[in-house]
């Protein structure tokens, strides 16, 4: 019996690890060549198993493309809220976009794929391109947290004003300059009355 469940426990690692390769490889390859150009061919070289082993998780490159977006922002939803919760809400604001920028340059690939599904988001599938409202997903988010409506719309500009930021760093690499930035995002924010979300 201890060996049947071995056998299950090592067949799901593999089959985790499998996944996780495939979603890697098929972001990278969005990320560089766009949705449009990458085969399912070229994800399967890259994530070192046969084209046909895809199929066997993903029924196609709509379904695998719309996995990445889950992927990626789930991650995104996942760096923001324990940006509010560890940060904002226990530290600052500060506090928050000193985060919010070390997680941006640990992740400016995440932010490159997001952005070319962005531009391109005639190129994916229809059913996919909801995800890629993250501005109006993150602004639902900050109704969370600032109850007064005028500081609202300054937060709503300050998020704007913070993602264009990220989105020039993931052109050009250029940190001092986003870091400087964000420094005026920074006083713009300070004013803000942040309060937790069960309150």
């Amino acid at each position: 019996m201890a060996i049947h469940g071995y056998h299950n426990d090592k067949f799901v690692q593999m089959r985790e690890d499998a996944i996780v390769r495939i979603l890697d490889a098929a972001c990278e390859l969005f990320a560089n060549n766009g949705y449009s150009a990458t085969t399912m061919q070229m994800i399967a070289k890259k994530a070192g198993i046969v084209p046909s082993g895809i199929y066997h998780y993903y029924a196609g490159k709509e379904d695998l493309v719309e996995a990445v977006l889950n992927r990626e922002v789930a991650a995104m939803d996942r760096t923001i809220a324990i940006g509010v919760q560890r940060y904002l809400i226990e530290k600052g604001t500060n506090a928050f976009f000193d985060y919010m920028v070390d997680s941006v340059c640990r992740n400016v690939d995440r932010i490159s794929l997001i952005c070319y599904l962005v531009r391109y988001r005639d190129c994916i599938p229809e059913h996919c391109t909801g995800k890629l409202k993250l501005l109006q997903h993150f602004g639902e988010i900050l109704r969370d947290y600032i109850r007064n409506e005028d500081e609202i719309e300054q937060a709503w500009a300050v998020l704007i004003d913070f993602c264009s930021c990220a989105v020039f760093y993931s052109v050009t690499g250029h940190r001092d300059i986003f870091v400087r930035q964000v420094s005026q995002i920074k006083k713009r924010a300070s004013t803000l009355t942040i309060t937790a979300a069960d309150q």
